[in-house]
């Protein structure tokens, strides 16, 4: 566990909207399983967040609205959303916070939850997000070519605030115990990164489980235990045995004793589908997901190695969505929503991005442009990512070039890897500030180039 000083940061957050097209105008601004589980395909963003001691103190927050001028009044919205840290456990800003708006003087009254609400913005505009969490670098997140009214914002990093955490203990019933040969009951709950939220029994074991979801924001939570049960023989499940859920009041440092859980039946539904090309050779797998901008614990993931065609027997338990996720170790993932009973579908490889300038070895500054080419049908991720806790800057656009703003700054003597990544599904910059965040649609990555600052 990595710790940063107790010395007290401001924690600040500046979100900029400007109508425009694009970040131009920006300018001179800016777990599968089967025996055993493993985790869901990892997002090449952000590493886990640290457990720290302390929190991040109120800060300053300030929203630039500047509507274009335009004939069109009737098409100007207000804009009314959220800003979260990344993983969307600790709103932003924080109590003691407010945004002031500039450009066409605008007061937007920030409250302590993070929502914010901005008037008479033309469509399409750009929302900045500038976010100083304790314990690490600046991030300034960038969303182009918005056209939503209510945008959900996840900062590209983790808050580095307190985490809390409890344990949960409880046996599971409604199956043989010891588990049957080829049996298996695997449990789960929403926890962030660095949280121990998932067991899996296997057979001769007895179905208990002890988890120690983790979490930020406060010292109570609301957590939902989910378990389900099935039969493998070492890879993907072949029968679903059933499911059961349980959510408890949790206190940080507690224990939750004799949490027992009682197995019901689950539905199930076929997914066809296949690949294009038919020769890919990384894994498939089904996603089960409880609810929007899930976390790691309130998704389970089921994969097995991919073919073409292929046909996958999924649980439907209540509540949770169905997904179907492909994955290959240094190209990426891409995650879809599965269709209904009996439907088929082409899942599509796409070419990976090209990053065209600058150059390895190259410097950059305000004004830089980035460029690169590929697919046209999805959404991109410019990152340029320090090697240490110096500001970073993530873009999110359709475009294929990014120039940096000035009010990103880099630290000084600081190298800087970009990478771009390509997001396949969605095809617009509003859903991925939807319902359910950037991280779970999974991306194609581009490679990394080292440039510095002069």
């Amino acid at each position: 566990m990595r710790h940063v000083s107790k010395r007290h940061r401001a924690h600040t957050l500046r979100i900029s909207l400007l109508a425009s097209v694009g970040l131009a105008a920006l300018a001179g601004t800016q777990a599968c399983v089967g025996e055993p589980p493993a985790v869901p395909p990892p997002a090449a963003d952000d590493a886990s967040p640290p457990a720290v001691e302390g929190g991040g103190g109120p800060g300053d927050a300030t929203v630039g609205v500047e509507a274009a001028t335009d004939a069109g009044v009737d098409a100007k919205i207000t804009v009314s959303g959220v800003a979260y840290a990344k993983g969307f456990d600790v709103p932003l800003p924080r109590a003691g916070m407010k945004l002031t708006a500039s450009g066409k003087t605008q007061d937007v009254a920030v409250a302590t939850d993070g929502t914010f609400s901005a008037t008479s913005i033309l469509a399409p505009y750009t929302i900045a997000l500038e976010h100083a969490p304790t314990g690490a670098g600046t991030v300034l997140t960038v969303f182009e070519g918005l056209t939503t009214a209510t945008p959900i914002l996840e900062s590209g990093r983790y808050d580095g605030s307190t985490t809390f955490g409890a344990t949960v203990e409880g046996t599971i019933t409604g199956i043989a115990s010891p588990l049957p040969p080829n049996t298996y009951v695997y449990v789960s709950a929403r926890s962030t990164s660095n949280g121990v939220a998932a067991v899996l029994r296997g057979p001769g074991e007895a179905p208990t489980y002890a988890i120690t979801p983790a979490w930020k924001g406060n010292g109570t939570r609301a957590v939902s235990v989910h378990v389900i049960a099935y039969e493998s023989t070492g890879g993907y499940p072949t029968s679903w045995l059933g499911y059961a859920a349980k959510t408890m009041n949790l206190s940080s440092g507690g224990l939750a004793t004799d949490e027992n859980i009682a197995l019901g039946a689950v539905a199930t539904k076929t997914i066809n589908g296949s690949f294009v090309p038919a020769s890919f050779d990384g894994a498939l797998g089904v996603y089960l997901r409880w609810s929007p901008r899930a976390t790691e614990g309130d998704v389970m993931t089921f994969e097995t190695p991919a073919t073409s065609p292929f046909s996958l027997v999924a649980p439907t338990p209540a509540g949770a969505s169905i997904e179907v996720v492909w994955y290959k170790a240094g190209l990426g993932s891409a995650t879809y929503t599965a269709p209904t009973m009996g439907a088929s579908y082409a899942l599509s490889i796409p070419a990976t991005p090209t990053l065209t300038s600058p150059a390895a070895g190259a410097t950059f500054a305000a004004g830089t442009v980035f460029s690169w080419s590929g697919p046209t049908a999805g959404v991109y991720e410019l990152t340029l990512r320090s090697t240490t806790d110096a500001p970073w800057l993530i873009v999110y656009t359709k475009a294929t070039s990014v120039t940096v703003p000035a009010d990103f700054v880099p630290s000084p003597a600081s190298s800087y890897t970009w990478e771009v990544r390509y997001f396949p599904n969605p095809a617009t910059v509003d859903q991925l500030v939807g319902p359910n965040g950037v991280s779970i649609y999974g991306a194609v990555s581009g490679g990394g180039r080292q440039i510095s600052i002069p």
